[in-house]
Order: C-alpha cells, then structure tokens, then sequence
C-alpha cells in the first residue's frame, strides 16, 4: 500500500488535481464559516458594488455578496455532482456487469436501450427531460441520470464480456463457484479502477451540464447561489459589470479542470504499460 502511495505521488499532474479538488471540497464543506454575507440577503442599496473588504467579489444586481454565493454554489455543485456520479456509476456498473455476464436476450436488450439514447446528443436528450419534468434541481438530477448511465454500462459490458472467457473464471464456474462470488471476486476487481477513472473524469462533464442546464433557466431557480444559475443573472450586466459572469465562470472551470486533469492522471497510474514507463525512467 505505502508503495502503491509512493508511485502515485509521482505523478504530479492527478497530484495536483487531487489537491485542488480537496481544497474545493473542504471549501463547500466549511461554507458557513467563510462566508462574509448571507448569500441570499437582498440589499438593493448596495447592488452592483465594485470590490471592497465587505464585498470582495463585489455584489450583484440585487445587492447579494458575490463572493459568499460563490462559495456555497461550491457546496451546491459540488454534492449534486457527487450524487448524480454516484448514481450513475451504480446503476451502470449493475447493467453492466449483468449485461455482459448474462448476455443473450437480456444482452440484446440493454444494448438496444444504450444505442437509442447514444444516438442523441447527452445535453440535448438531459433538456428534453428537463423540459419535460420542468424546471429544478431535482429534475435536472433526474434527466442527467437517465442519460450519463448509459456511459458506464457500455465500458463495463465490454470488459465483463471479454474477463469472463478468461481462465481463472471459467475455473471458477467449472469448480461450481455461485456467480455472485464470481461478478464480486473474479470480475469487480479487474473493472474497478476504469471505473474510478471514468467517474473522474465524468465528474468534469456533469458539472458543466449542471451549470449549463442553470445557465438555460432548467436547473437551479432563483434564489439558490448556483454557479450556471449566477451565470445567467449576470449575462444581463454583462458589459456594466462583467466579473458577475467572470467569477462564476472561472469557479466552474477551475473545478473542472482540476477533475479532468485528476482523471487523465489517475487513468496513466492504472495503466501498467504507463507505470512500467514510470519505474524505468526513474
């Protein structure tokens, strides 16, 4: 394990990432005690403030503290990102592994699902939903759900399909090993890490969608300080006061590049070919 840590360590680029996605969580976890202002206090006095020591993003069109909804649209994105990743990475690992284990009819059937909703754009399809199930962060949940699953079934459909001709497998189905024990003892581990690099890597993606579905006025609704939805609030001011747009929008890309960089990373340190590399230049 301590060496496992050590090898990881050396790659400075899912380091860096990890560090700075530590950093956010922590900073949406301890929101109340960073905050300067209410976040949804109304002070239309004060709307539209440059910097000051009060208000160091300054305040929005309706007098709220720029910098304190920023920091609790950390905590929004951040758990509704959290959540829906998880979701999808359970329910598609499930199908997943069910569809590439079983195979046959019920095969045929999950890869029939998976080609009609791959066949449509992610965000396109997540809209149509939303619009359906109407405007809110709970409906956007749903829709980016139903559509990111897909994803993750068919990357472990086709590993469960080739792992399983494998030797030490059919050994265990010949030696009359239950196939529960063989999907959690035989095949889950050897899927595992792609799936965590998949989730990093989809984290990035979800949060984009999440913010771009706010941007549209589909998912958080006023007065949640929610990064896309602060997005939107500002595209009004946007040549009176561009930063209302400017520190939302570099939160959203920090963060995103922080999981992409992590994921990319984690990818190269589950690789063997790439830590074999690693040893010999070292």
């Amino acid at each position: 394990m301590i060496e496992r840590l050590k090898l990881f360590f050396q790659y400075k680029v899912a380091l860096v990432g990890s560090i700075i996605i530590i950093l956010i969580t922590f900073i949406g976890l301890l929101a109340p005690y960073l905050v300067l202002q209410d976040p949804l206090q109304i002070d239309l006095s004060n709307a539209l403030q440059s910097a000051s020591r009060n208000y160091p993003f300054g305040t929005d069109h309706l007098g709220r503290c720029v910098y304190s909804r920023i920091i609790y649209g950390t905590r929004i994105s951040l758990s509704v990102s959290f959540i829906i990743v998880f979701t999808v990475m359970t329910i598609g690992t499930t199908i997943g592994l069910m569809s590439g284990y079983i195979g046959k009819r019920f095969d045929r059937i999950v890869v029939s699902i998976i080609d009609i909703i791959l066949a449509f754009p992610s965000l396109i399809l997540a809209i149509v939903i939303t619009g359906i199930l109407g405007p809110g962060l709970v409906n956007v949940m749903i829709a980016i759900m139903a559509v990111h699953w897909v994803g993750y079934a068919r990357v472990v459909r086709s590993m469960v399909i080739s792992i399983k001709e494998r030797e030490y497998v059919i050994a265990a189905r010949t030696s009359g090993t239950n196939h529960f024990h063989i999907i959690t003892r035989h095949i889950l581990p050897n899927i595992l890490s792609t799936i965590i690099v998949l989730a990093s890597l989809d984290m990035g993606g979800i949060i984009l969608s999440i913010s771009g579905l706010s941007f549209l006025g589909l998912g958080a609704q006023p007065p949640a300080p929610e990064w896309g939805a602060m997005l939107n609030d500002g595209k009004a001011y946007f040549l009176l006061k561009p930063d209302l747009m400017i520190y939302p929008g570099l939160a959203i890309l920090l963060t995103v590049f922080s999981f992409n960089i992590m994921g990319d990373g984690l990818r190269d340190f589950f690789d063997p070919k790439s830590q074999t590399e690693k040893e010999r230049s070292d």
